[in-house]
């Protein structure tokens, strides 16, 4: 499922194959900068349990 409501400024094509080359749940998450604009969205916390790859 990708969300419909979302304005990706990034190649979706390669999040869909990263995700079809480890066929494992998987999300994209982007920092805002700002813990106070943060809380205008879906927050996601990272856990030592969550492997996490950053692109920058």
């Amino acid at each position: 499922m990708i969300a419909g409501d979302n304005l990706f400024d990034f190649e979706i094509g390669t999040f869909l194959d990263f995700f079809d080359r480890r066929d494992v749940p998987t999300i994209v998450a982007y920092d805002v900068g700002d813990r106070e604009r943060a809380t205008a969205y879906g927050v996601v916390v990272p856990s030592d349990a969550i492997r996490t790859r950053s692109s920058g």
